[in-house]
């Protein structure tokens, strides 16, 4: 029903025209996640399960994702909070969360990622799609912060690392190679996006996560397909040294002073 009332489905339960792109979007969302909650066996022993989807709009995956976690733990209790700095969209989908009856257990909440991090004591499953630049890290960092079973982002406008790499001077660069590679403004942008969700990923391995990297639909249906994923595993101390060093070797090459999750996480220490 929960379709119907965002404006994907019509009344009689049939796809609105223009809207079969989201709907495949909401559908892959879904099977990523069921995959990752499958191998994650963090998850089976909890009684009740808090999802926090940051950035959540209006409230399509929130909505599916909610769904899909009564459908596979539907003897205990979800708690779904999605967290949207924009009012109206705020006040739309806690309407349709009543309406539907998933409310009170999928609310949404009028805040940012660095306000709400604050007052994210727990967190098992934490989301955050299409944050922008530095926002991702924010949300990437509270769900390490917080514990996370399971943390998904699909990162957005890679600003901080390309600034660092122009602000350098031609003797500075590692190679020639990549000198000559990042004259081209457009290569350097996907360097840059390449570099920033390497680190990302290389961060979440080091603070004890299983991190992956992949497309997550075709670019027919969305250019940002991007999906960070990652589970938490048994710690490793030689595992974690090993992927922190990775992390200092890919800084240096690139010549990056300041990435915001490496900081976020080292400053925490």
């Amino acid at each position: 029903q929960y379709l119907v009332e965002l404006g994907i489905l019509n009344s009689n339960g049939n796809i609105k025209p223009g809207r079969n792109q989201k709907l495949t979007q909401i559908q892959r969302f879904r099977e990523i996640l069921k995959n990752l909650i499958t191998n994650s066996m963090s998850l089976d022993s909890k009684e009740s399960i808090k999802v926090v989807d940051i950035g959540s709009g209006k409230g399509y995956l929130t909505f599916g994702i909610h769904e899909l976690l009564n459908e596979m733990f539907g003897s205990r209790r979800i708690e779904t909070i999605g967290i949207e700095m924009r009012t109206d969209l705020v006040e739309l989908t806690n309407t349709v969360s009543e309406k539907v009856g998933f409310a009170p257990n999928l609310k949404f909440i009028d805040s940012n990622i660095v306000e709400y991090k604050s007052m994210m004591n727990e967190c098992d499953v934490l989301i955050a799609l299409h944050a922008c630049d530095t926002a991702t890290d924010e949300a990437l960092y509270a769900g390490i912060q917080s514990g996370a079973s399971i943390i998904v982002s699909a990162p957005c406008c890679h600003k901080q690392v390309r600034k660092e790499i122009e602000m350098l001077t031609k003797d500075e660069y590692s190679s020639n190679v990549l000198l000559s590679t990042f004259r081209h403004g457009i290569l350097m942008e996907r360097e840059c996006e390449i570099v920033t969700d390497s680190i990302r990923a290389m961060v979440l391995e080091a603070c004890g996560y299983k991190a992956s990297v992949f497309e997550f639909i075709s670019n027919e249906h969305t250019a940002k397909n991007v999906l960070i994923t990652a589970v938490k595993r048994k710690e490793n101390q030689k595992g974690i040294s090993n992927a922190w060093n990775n992390v200092d070797e890919l800084l240096e090459f690139y010549k990056i002073r300041n990435q915001r999750l490496v900081q976020l996480v080292r400053n925490a220490k």
